[in-house]
C-alpha cells in the first residue's frame, strides 16, 4: 500500500485550480472529482476503484490525502505528488490520533430490500413516529433535542458499532474527541428526463484519541476505510503517533 498527498506544483496553482474546477463544476456528472483522481492512477476502464481519499482546502486551493494499492504518479506540471510506502506496524495498545470523514448510514429492511438511511435523519424519523407528530417543529421545545446534540448522539453510536468491528476504540466522553461539519449533500445527475433527484448523502467529521484493540482488523480498515460514499472522498481513516 502506499501513502500519497497531492498539491498544486509551486507556480501552477492556477492551472491546477482550473483542472480541478473543470471536474467537479459541472454537477451533471457526480463523479467528476472521483475521475480526477483517476488520473493519478491510470487505469483501464471498468477496473475497481483501488485508493481512497479525502480533500482538504488550503488557502483555497485543493490537497489530497490518498492511501492506494499503486503509487500515484502526477498527470502534468500542475500537480506535485509525495509518495511512500504505508505500512503502518500496529500492536493493541498503540494510541494515535484520529481523523475521519465518514458517511454515517443505518440500513433499514423495506418490502424486502435493505435501505440505507442518513442516521440523523432516521433519529428524527423516529423521534416524530414516537410523538406521534409529522414536523420537527411540531415537538415541545422540551422534547426537541438540540440539533447538534442530536447530530453528536447519533453520529457517535454510529463510530461506536465502526470500531468495534475494525479494530479499536474511543472515549466518546474525552474532551479530544469531536464530531463537526456534519453535510447533507446533494449531488445532480445527468438524467433529468427520468426526474432523477441525484444522489444524496451526508457526511460528518471525527476527531480524537483511538486505542488499537484488534491490530490485524485495524489495519484492514486503514486500507479499505470506514463506511460507504468512499467514491465522494468519505471512508479515509487517517491517524497519527501521539
Amino acid at each position: 500500500m502506499y501513502f500519497s498527498l497531492i498539491t498544486s506544483t509551486p507556480g501552477q496553482e492556477r492551472q491546477a485550480t482550473r483542472e480541478w474546477w473543470d471536474c467537479v463544476r459541472k454537477r451533471a456528472e457526480p463523479y467528476r472529482e472521483h475521475q480526477l483522481l483517476w488520473r493519478f492512477f491510470p487505469a483501464p476502464d471498468g477496473s475497481k476503484r483501488d485508493f481512497l481519499f479525502r480533500r482538504e482546502d488550503t488557502q483555497s486551493l485543493p490537497r489530497f490525502y490518498v492511501v492506494s494499492e499503486r503509487p500515484a504518479s502526477s498527470p502534468g506540471m500542475a500537480w506535485s505528488v509525495r509518495t511512500q510506502p504505508y505500512q503502518p506496524k500496529l500492536q493493541a495498545g498503540d494510541c494515535l490520533r484520529f481523523i475521519l470523514r465518514a458517511n454515517p448510514v443505518i440500513a433499514v429492511r423495506r418490502d424486502g430490500k435493505s435501505i440505507r438511511h442518513d442516521v440523523v435523519m432516521h433519529e428524527k424519523k423516529r423521534l416524530l413516529a414516537e410523538k406521534g407528530v409529522r414536523k420537527w417543529s411540531d415537538l415541545p421545545e422540551n422534547e426537541r433535542p438540540l440539533s447538534y446534540e442530536l447530530v453528536r448522539q447519533t453520529c457517535q453510536t454510529w463510530l461506536e458499532k465502526r470500531a468495534v468491528e475494525k479494530g479499536f476504540a474511543f472515549d466518546a466522553h474525552a474532551e479530544n474527541f469531536a464530531v463537526d461539519a456534519y453535510q447533507p449533500l446533494r449531488l445532480d445527475t445527468a438524467d433529468k428526463k427520468n426526474n432523477d433527484r441525484g444522489i444524496r448523502f451526508t457526511s460528518v467529521d471525527f476527531s480524537g484519541i483511538l486505542t488499537v484493540t484488534d491490530p490485524e482488523r485495524f489495519q484492514k480498515a486503514l486500507v479499505e476505510g470506514i463506511g460507504p460514499a468512499k467514491a465522494f472522498g468519505c471512508g479515509l481513516l487517517l491517524v497519527r503517533p501521539l
